[in-house]
Order: structure tokens, then C-alpha cells, then sequence
């Protein structure tokens, strides 16, 4: 009977032992443990002009609502699995270095879990077909860490912009990278001290004229008198926004400039509002000058309104 017992605990030592053989095998793998906050900070290079981050916790729950509204159930993951997973930072870093006449690209992710999975699915899309501008690297995205995952690419700067920026900002020295402030859902901040944002935003034809064509001769005087640009968003409900905008001038600036560019961002934002009002949602909100900086915050409510209307358009 004793020698039963004894073979009965080495058994359940021996399955104890595989199990967690078993559970260590599949964490290195799949990264199934909570990986640590690791900050993107070690990313940054001197060079850095726009960063883009995503905190998807900070508005974890409309997040998920959104989802829940776009996605059927039998094609969706649970809320306890999404939750589970989400990134705790997803970061992009634009450094553009004009004397080698282009822009080098870091994504930067602090998975939450899963890390290796993320990586694949990553390296498994069409990222050429998606962004056709940008030379990525052969290895695709890597697991440098735990709870750290990079993508980096390279991408060209037409000369013509490069002559742009080179003639608005001939002396221009920039001895700091600006900072996140951190605690957004979404935050970006664009630094033209040295008309490095403008040079992004051209390379990427994202400043585009009435035509639609990518216009940077129209947009360089503006600008020009432009230091830095940040933009905030974060939920205040399921299916409303903050959206906070801070247009910084040059501390040389003209007095009467803050008041034009003032202008120019209400105006830009009153061409959005018919589009806006089309899908049943809602953009409200001010801005006002202080001193040589123009701060716009504006609420936009029936997210998932117009999120529809956007993918009944693709959809047509």
C-alpha cells in the first residue's frame, strides 16, 4: 500500500514538474506574463522631430465599445481577451536628417503581453503595400526585450522640400527634443524649431493644397512661424473626444502672427464641420491666443456615427 502512495506522488511530481516545464516553454514563446512599462525614451535620437503616441489603457473602455460596435462578435475577440492584451504604449518617431535626405522611422511598442504574437502578425502584413514610401528593415519588427518591440524603416525626402527647408531655416539649431506630456490616449507633438515637423509633413504629402496635391511652397511661410505643434485626444464618454490643439510661435515672432494662425485653425476646423454634421455627429469648441500661443479644445461627440459613415463611404 505505501509503495501505491509512493508511486502515486511521483506521478503527480512528475506532471507537476511538466506542467510548469510546460507553462516556462509557452511564456517564452508567447510572453503570456504581464511584461514591464518600459519607457520609449531610449528611442529618441537628437534628431527626433514628431512623435506619435498611443496609450490604449487611458481609454480602455470606450476603446472597447467601439470595437464591439464595428466588429461582429463571431469575428472579435472578448473584452477580457482584448484587455488582456492591448499595448500598454504603441509610439512612432519621425527623425528627418536632411543632409542624408531622409527620415528615419522607429515604431516602438511596450506590449502588455504577447509580444512575440504581435511581432508576427506585424511581419506578416503587407507593410510594403501599406506604405509604399517607406524602406523598412529586412528583419521587419524584433523583440529586443521583454515588453519592447521595434519596427524601423527609412523613407526619402524630395529635394524640393529639402530646398524649402533649407532656405526658411538656414541657421536654425535645435540642442533639446520636446517631450510627450504624457497621460493622453492619443498625443502627438511636432517640433519645427528647425523646420524639421514641416519637413515631415511635406515628405509625407500631408500638406495638401485645395487641389488635394501635396503643396509645400503655400505652407512654408506658415510654418515658418510655427515652433512646435501638440495635439491631444482622450475619451470622455464612448462616443465623445477632448481634442486639445497648442500652436507654439518663435519667441521673435511678429505680435500679430498668434492672431492669424488663430484664424487660420478656426477656419480649418469650420471646413471640417459640414462632413461632421453629415454623419450626425457633433465638433465643438473654441480657441483663444495666450500670449504667442494659440490653444484650441474642442469636444467631438457620435464617435461611432461618424466611424460608421467613414465605413459606409470605404465600403461603397
Amino acid at each position: 500500500m505505501k509503495k501505491i502512495w509512493v508511486i502515486l506522488i511521483a506521478i503527480v511530481a512528475v506532471l507537476l514538474l511538466a506542467g510548469v516545464a510546460g507553462l516556462i516553454a509557452a511564456e517564452r514563446r508567447f510572453a503570456f506574463l504581464t511584461s514591464p512599462k518600459v519607457s520609449h525614451s531610449a528611442y529618441l535620437v537628437p534628431e527626433t522631430r514628431v512623435q506619435i503616441a498611443f496609450e490604449p489603457e487611458l481609454g480602455a473602455d470606450a476603446i472597447i465599445q467601439l470595437i464591439e460596435q464595428a466588429v461582429p462578435e463571431n469575428r472579435r475577440p472578448s473584452e477580457w481577451v482584448l484587455r488582456q492584451v492591448f499595448p500598454q504604449k504603441a509610439v512612432v518617431l519621425l527623425a528627418p536628417e536632411p543632409l542624408a535626405g531622409g527620415i528615419h522611422i522607429t515604431a516602438f511598442v511596450n506590449d502588455q503581453r504577447v509580444g512575440p504574437i504581435i511581432r508576427d502578425a506585424v511581419n506578416n502584413a503587407d507593410l510594403t503595400h501599406t506604405f509604399p514610401m517607406i524602406k523598412w528593415a529586412s528583419e521587419g519588427m524584433t523583440l529586443e526585450q521583454r515588453g519592447v518591440l521595434t519596427l524601423r524603416g527609412e523613407m526619402p525626402i524630395d529635394p524640393h522640400t529639402l530646398e524649402l527647408a533649407r532656405t526658411t531655416w538656414p541657421e536654425a539649431r535645435v540642442d533639446t527634443v520636446l517631450a510627450l506630456e504624457g497621460g493622453h490616449v492619443i498625443e502627438a507633438v511636432l517640433d519645427n524649431r528647425d523646420g524639421g515637423a514641416f519637413t515631415v509633413l511635406s515628405a509625407f504629402e500631408a500638406l495638401q493644397g485645395p487641389d488635394g496635391e501635396n503643396d509645400p511652397d503655400f505652407f512654408v511661410g506658415m510654418f515658418a512661424n510655427i515652433a512646435s505643434l501638440r495635439l491631444t485626444a482622450d475619451f470622455a464618454g464612448p462616443n465623445d473626444v477632448v481634442l486639445s490643439i497648442r500652436v507654439e510661435c518663435p519667441p521673435d515672432v511678429e505680435e500679430d502672427v498668434p492672431a492669424s494662425l488663430q484664424f487660420l485653425l478656426d477656419m480649418t476646423l469650420a471646413q471640417t464641420q459640414e462632413p461632421i454634421r453629415d454623419a450626425g455627429a457633433a465638433l465643438t469648441g473654441t480657441s483663444r491666443v495666450e500670449n504667442k500661443t494659440i490653444i484650441g479644445e474642442y469636444t467631438l461627440s457620435g464617435l461611432d456615427k461618424l466611424i460608421a459613415a467613414e465605413e459606409d463611404i470605404a465600403a461603397s
